[in-house]
């Protein structure tokens, strides 16, 4: 690692840390601004190894904010509320980082994986999109390579007879409901980018609030793509995937439910006891 990225990697670790000690502690100025000046020093130092594509957004962003400039009436305190915001982005992707890093090498969440996959064909969509769903609350988008190449793996011209079709077939739908249950995390999980920024954007609205509706459009949707999973495909049944381990039961999601619900438990007890 050369000393540039050490820097950068330092800066972020003071934007993470700082950000976390502002928000439990409910506000220190101090903190505040020790944040706001390790995010400034983490983008000038991330700009020019980053790509073309982020160096033109950037660009953009600061043409955008010279024009706007004469509008506003306070624009250093807009200035000051973003490079807040992006600190807080910041650090929220810093600690998804390190909960994907934990579950990555997890035995047991590949067993898990292992035996949603190996369910009979009659309930394997439904165990998939909502398997990883709520695996994706853990694995953001690596429950999609977890599970995406557990089927590749697992789909094999000997595990349907020689049949190509069929193991098209069998992976286009394997792979659909997957995508499907990943696809609906953003909308009512608490560790997604798209709650914060709601419960950000509207003050009076709380994640109490919002995750019970949020949870009903996301259940009756994955319900809508199993429905028709079972039109299109109908009259089409696969044989199940073969398992290269022992047989596993349902209790094998027992911890990995358990953590979630630790992690909801969590999120209501700190809006209840920081709000």
């Amino acid at each position: 690692m050369n000393k540039g990225r050490a820097l950068s990697g330092f800066a972020l670790a003071c934007v993470a840390i700082a950000t976390l000690i502002d928000q439990l502690s409910g506000g220190l100025p101090i903190v505040y601004h020790v944040a706001n000046a390790a995010m400034l020093v983490y983008v000038a130092l991330e700009i020019w190894p980053s790509p073309m594509m982020t160096k033109v957004m950037i660009a953009f962003a600061i043409v955008l904010a010279v024009l706007l400039w004469p509008h506003m009436t306070s624009p250093w305190t807009v200035v000051e509320e973003g490079i807040a915001f992006g600190a807080f982005l910041s650090t929220f992707f810093v600690a998804l980082g390190f909960v994907r890093a934990a579950s990555d090498k997890s035995k047991r969440i590949k067993l898990s994986g292992r035996h949603l996959l190996t369910q009979p064909p009659s309930r394997r969509y439904l165990a998939l999109t909502v398997g990883s769903n709520l695996f994706g609350l853990i694995l953001s988008i690596g429950v999609l390579n977890l599970l995406g190449s557990m089927v590749k793996k697992s789909n094999t011209l000997a595990s349907v007879g020689g049949s190509v079709q069929t193991l098209k077939t069998r992976e286009r739908r394997s792979l659909m409901a997957i995508q499907r249950g990943f696809s609906m995390v953003p909308a009512w999980s608490p560790l997604s980018i798209s709650v914060p920024i709601v419960l950000l954007a509207i003050p009076s609205l709380s994640w109490e609030q919002l995750v019970p509706a949020a949870l009903a459009a996301v259940i009756l949707l994955l319900l809508l793509g199993w429905l028709d999973d079972r039109i299109t495909f109908r009259g089409r049944v696969a044989p199940p995937y073969q398992s290269d381990g022992p047989p596993l039961n349902w209790s094998v999601h027992l911890p990995f439910l358990l953590l979630i619900a630790a992690i909801f438990g969590s999120s209501v007890l700190m809006e209840k006891t920081l709000v």
